[in-house]
Order: C-alpha cells, then structure tokens, then sequence
C-alpha cells in the first residue's frame, strides 16, 4: 500500500523528534464556514489536509512547517486573516506580474488565502493563490520573502508537500535547536529562496519504471475449409406495386420485330429443245468429160 505525503511527513518528523503541534481535525462545518467568509473555497489539496489537522495548535513555539514558510494557521484563523488583509487588497494587472510572470505583482490580493504566518502575522506570510500571473496555476503555493516579493513553493498544496517530503527524505535537511537548517552550507538569503531553489530540483514522486511485457506467441492459424461457391440465384422479376389511388396503367403492346421472309429457292429451269438441224443436200456430183 502507498504512503501519503500526509502519513510521510508526520512519521519524518516524529523521527526526528521534532514536534509540529499539529491541531486534530478540522470540522466539515468550520471549514464551510471559513470558506463563506472569505467567498473563495479551499483547494481540494489543501481541504483534505485541514480534515486532518487544523493548523498547528503553538505557533513560534514549535517547528515550522517548512523553512521561510512559518506557521499553518487554522480554517478560521486564514478566514480571519483574510479579512484583515482586505482592505488593502488592490486588483492586479495581468502585464505587470514576477516569478517569470507566475504571480501577479500585488502584495494583498482577495483571491489570496493565507495558510501560515507568525503569531501575529507580522513577517512573511505563505498563501495559496487563486489568482496567479498569466503563467501561473491557480492554487498554487507561494510565500512572501520581502514586502512585496515572493517565492513559488508549487502548483499546488499537495505538490509542494510532496517535493517537500522528498527533500527531508533525501538529508538536504538537519535539525538544529529544534528547527530545520540546511544539511550542506547555510543559506545566505531568505530560507524560502533557498527551499524554492531545492524544490525545484526534487522529484514530486518517485515512478516505478514499466514492466515490459513477455511477447506472447502468436497461435496457429487453422487453414479454413475452401467454401463452397453457391449456385447463383436468379433474381425473379418485381412487380411494382400499384400506387393507391392511381388507375392502373395498361401495358403498350408490343410490337413484334419483323420477321424475315425465308429465302425462295429458284425453280429449276427447263432447257429449251435443241432444233434439229435441217438435212443437208448433197451437190449433184458432176460427171467427169469422157476423154
């Protein structure tokens, strides 16, 4: 069976001794509640986290969630929160935004939801933004390291606890009077910078490479038997159906194709009797002189 994040990050973190004070759960009915009074809903990420803990119960006085990121508030404590900022929340401009145009250039937004900050939510703050620049995603997870710059954490809340919880697992991460510093050199900027920057490199999960596939053997093909060739049918002539109404038509006659007269044969014809030749008279012979 896979590990949540959730189950991962807890069991790190016990672990390592260190105590988050994490709050039980939130109720289905707070949580509506919270999300009523700001008019915006929790993403479904983030939701599921509150069901099972509402923030952390002891803020300053326990680790933080993640380094530059401080405290995770409860569902009421983001609505309270969220109303306070309001008032200076201004509308930001699409072409005018930071992080490689992923946040809008606007500290107090209405469509900003803080998740964690101090005790008294006067340093950095860390959201979940619904209104991100025009190449960011809405929910994404960004945290304010100076008074008006910000860093993003991830596209989402679950996908920043992932990579999150890759990078504890990995070691880039050591305890140190109780809160967490970096295992190689310290950072020299703002701890958020230097967890955007690690985030970056980590894998949000690890993917089981595929299995490949034994190829199967194809089976014999069985000749099929030669088919008969049936005998072809004569069609039988239609008979159109008569329209209804209509008076039946009388076939034309036909005419028939003109017969040719057989050859005569010639009479035989008879010959003409031969005339018989007339005697001929024999010239009186004339007596020879008597000497």
């Amino acid at each position: 069976m896979t590990t949540s994040w959730m189950e991962q990050f807890e069991a790190w973190h016990a672990a390592a001794g260190v105590d988050l004070k994490l709050r039980p759960a939130a109720a289905p009915a707070k949580i509506a509640k919270a999300e009523a009074k700001m008019g915006l809903a929790f993403p479904a990420g983030y939701r599921a986290w509150l069901l099972r803990h509402d923030g952390q119960a002891d803020p300053e006085g326990s680790a933080e969630l993640a380094p530059g990121c401080n405290w995770l508030t409860s569902a009421e404590g983001s609505a309270a929160q969220w109303a306070d900022e309001e008032e200076w929340a201004q509308e930001g401009e699409e072409d005018d935004s930071q992080c490689d145009g992923r946040v809008k250039n606007q500290v107090f937004s209405r469509k900003r939801i803080p998740i964690a900050g101090t005790k008294y939510w006067d340093q950095d703050k860390t959201y979940l933004d619904l209104d991100p620049g025009p190449r960011g995603v809405a929910g994404q997870v960004i945290a304010l390291v100076t008074e008006c710059d910000f860093e993003v954490l991830g596209d989402s809340f679950e996908a920043f606890m992932e990579r999150y919880v890759a990078l504890l697992e990995a070691g880039a991460l050591k305890v140190e009077g109780g809160q967490l510093v970096p295992t190689g050199p310290a950072w020299t900027g703002h701890p958020a910078e230097w967890l955007a920057k690690q985030l970056a490199k980590a894998p949000s999960e690890k993917k089981a490479a595929p299995k490949k596939a034994a190829p199967k053997k194809a089976a014999p093909k069985k000749k099929a038997a030669p088919k008969k060739k049936a005998a072809p049918k004569k069609a039988a002539p239609k008979k159109a159906a008569p329209q209804e109404g209509a008076a039946p038509k009388k076939a034309a006659p036909k005419k028939a194709a003109p017969k040719k007269a057989a050859p005569k044969k010639a009479a035989p014809k008879k010959a003409a009797p031969k005339k018989k030749a007339a005697p001929k008279k024999a010239a009186p012979k004339k007596a020879a002189p008597k000497r």
